[in-house]
């Protein structure tokens, strides 16, 4: 029988081998996710079995194992990359078999699976080839093997090593037989990133040549405008902020080059910068002209002459240009302020570890994303009060269609924005489709935005092309050069009529268009004398009702001389003129007679053949 202090030895060392064990199985299993052997990368390890017995220890002097080209400590996934290692091996120890290094390989584990061992056989474990060789050397006492190998891996982070196995013989035996077997391993961390490139995707091509377009488009806008540049068109729009809604759109273009699939520290940066610089230039202008509807309705005042009247126009294009000055000089100041503190202190940045499929996403610190949120409430608001500004908004004539296409801006901005947030917060996941669709939304803004300009040089071209159409087919030339030889006398030759009935032809055909009776109504409100085209368009919608109480009211208003708003021809030619109009009434009466719109029309305005034609002068 065993004595009691022997039996307590036994226990006490039995206790200590289950302690080790089970600690050593803890940390095995607990994931720490550091590295290789509890982040020992400097040593080599040993794996030695002798008879189905394995006992791991740091390798002894006599065998070592380095690396001679280390892999790199962050590689592309799924893109090969080269390493070379050594074995060295005492001579003193007795190495049998054949080939003399049985095996060796790399295996990577990723990081959250704990140790990285040799004896670790899992799915999550990624190897290369098993190579055999021989030592090709001997230096300084030791067997030296080189093993060159090529590897890949997929996304994330993992513990590499490099393993080796030889067998040492018991004594000067070259058996096999009872031989130890030897599993070397070196470890080294290695993150493995996405395999991808700035503007690397089809896609991002796509966008690129998209915004190449824009960016002649662009070019072409400039060239316009100096082009114009003392055209009335571009110098009551105020030049400079002009410039400025062409260059925002050319600011805000550039954001699809830094806001991509492939993010860095540097395009996070350059991207808050360019949208909200951008952003202001192209929008901000857009706001401004809508706010001048209501700020600076046209006047009409009939008393000022001309010179006072360029006065007046001239003081309210100072006061437009000094009220633009204000607003846009504010939006850029809390641009500047917002944008210094928010990028010298917390700018935002590309976390290297994160492990999706793109790098498309900046990260913001807490007190980033206030000034983040705080600019864009800023952009919004202005975005949803230039909506309300300019649908509330109302004009006339030229002025009318110069809000249409301002309106028509503003929608088309505030339903791009809608559409981006709808997007990003419902495909979240679909990277490829919000970054297609993001861009896009930039892209129309910024033509859309800027689009007007291009719309009010084309319908100044077409007034033009409609004017010289009209004049070559009417001969107007010729007759403009005959008018002042004409007198107002009803008994003139026919030949005389007969232009006079041409040129009525032409301002007709032009003043049907509601576009050209705008341009018309603007150039009276400039000269103070708007009652020759309001006279026409009430002719005009005589058409629609033709009846002599409707005849009578045009009569009252401008055609005698105590009329509210009585047009400006000659006494002979208003004598006439109310003469035929007695004549007409004669022959029709009153009350319940209604007489064709046509005839009667054609009666109105040929009081005198003269009639219409010395409006159009009045008005020309």
């Amino acid at each position: 029988a065993n004595s009691p202090q022997v039996v307590r030895s036994y226990k006490r060392r039995l206790l200590l081998q289950s302690l080790a064990m089970l600690a050593f199985l803890l940390l095995v299993a607990s994931g720490t996710g550091h590295a290789y052997l509890q982040g020992d990368f400097e040593n080599t390890y040993c794996w030695r079995t002798i008879s189905g017995d394995q006992l791991r220890e740091v390798c002894p002097e006599e065998i070592k194992m380095i690396w001679i080209e280390p892999p790199p400590s962050t590689v592309k996934a799924d893109d090969d990359f080269d390493t070379k290692y050594q074995l060295r091996v005492s001579t003193t120890l007795n190495v049998v078999g054949y080939p003399q290094v049985s095996h060796a390989n790399l295996h990577a584990c990723p990081v959250n699976m704990g140790q990285c061992i040799p004896q670790a056989d899992t799915e999550l474990i990624t190897t290369s080839a098993e190579k055999k060789m021989n030592f090709t050397a001997i230096e300084n006492n030791f067997y030296v093997a080189d093993i060159q190998d090529n590897f890949k891996l997929p996304v994330g982070s993992f513990n590499i090593i490099a393993h080796t196995r030889f067998y040492v013989g018991n004594g000067t035996s070259n058996s096999m037989e009872g031989a130890t077997r030897y599993d070397v391993a070196i470890g080294r961390p290695i993150e493995s990133q996405q395999t991808q490139d700035y503007l690397g995707e089809t896609i991002e091509l796509f966008i690129v040549a998209l915004a190449g377009i824009d960016y002649l488009y662009f070019i072409f806008l400039l060239g316009l405008l100096v082009v114009n540049w003392n055209a009335s068109f571009v110098r009551d729009n105020i030049r400079w902020l002009t410039i400025c809604n062409i260059f925002g759109g050319i600011i805000f273009t550039t954001v699809v080059f830094f806001k991509n699939l492939y993010m860095t520290d540097v395009t996070c940066q350059l991207f808050v910068s360019f949208a909200a610089v951008g952003w202001t230039f192209l929008f901000t202008p857009l706001f401004i002209k809508a706010m001048f509807f209501h700020l600076f309705s046209p006047k009409r005042n009939k008393d000022v002459d001309e010179h006072k009247g360029a006065a007046l126009k001239a003081r309210e294009h100072q006061r437009k240009a000094m009220t633009a000055g204000a607003i846009m000089g504010l939006m850029i100041a809390i641009d500047v302020i917002v944008l210094s503190i928010w990028l010298s202190n917390y700018p935002p940045y590309i976390d290297e570890t994160q492990q999706e499929e793109y790098r498309d996403r900046c990260h913001y610190s807490s007190e980033a994303s206030i000034f983040a949120g705080f600019m864009f409430a800023i952009k919004a608001c202005v975005v949803a009060l230039a909506l309300i500004t300019a649908l509330a908004a109302k004009s006339d004539g030229h002025h009318k269609m110069a809000l249409t296409r301002i309106r028509h801006a503003i929608i088309v901005i505030a339903i791009a924005v809608c559409i981006v947030l709808i997007v990003e917060l419902a495909f979240r996941d679909d990277k490829e489709f919000v970054f297609l669709i993001r861009s896009l939304a930039i892209l129309v803004s910024t033509v859309c935005g800027t689009m007007w300009l291009y719309q009010e040089w084309q319908e100044r071209r077409m007034l033009s092309r409609v004017a010289e159409n009209a004049a070559n087919l009417y001969q107007l030339e010729d007759t403009m050069k005959s008018i002042n030889s004409m007198e107002p006398s009803i008994s003139e030759s026919y030949e005389q009529d007969k232009k006079e009935m041409a040129s009525m032809k032409v301002f007709n055909e032009l003043f049907s268009s509601s576009i050209i009776r705008g341009y018309l109504y603007r150039q009276s409100l400039e000269t103070f004398d708007t009652e020759s085209v309001e006279f026409c368009s009430a002719v005009i919608e005589f058409r629609h009702d033709p009846t002599l109480t409707r005849a009578q009211t045009i009569m009252d208003t401008f055609i005698f001389n105590n009329g509210d708003k009585c047009v400006n021809i000659s006494s002979s030619v208003r004598s006439k003129t109310e003469q035929r109009f007695e004549e007409l009434l004669n022959q029709n009466g009153w009350f319940g007679k209604g007489i064709g719109g046509n005839d009667f029309l054609i009666n109105l305005c040929n009081f005198s053949p003269r009639l219409v034609y010395h409006i159009s002068c009045s008005i020309s």
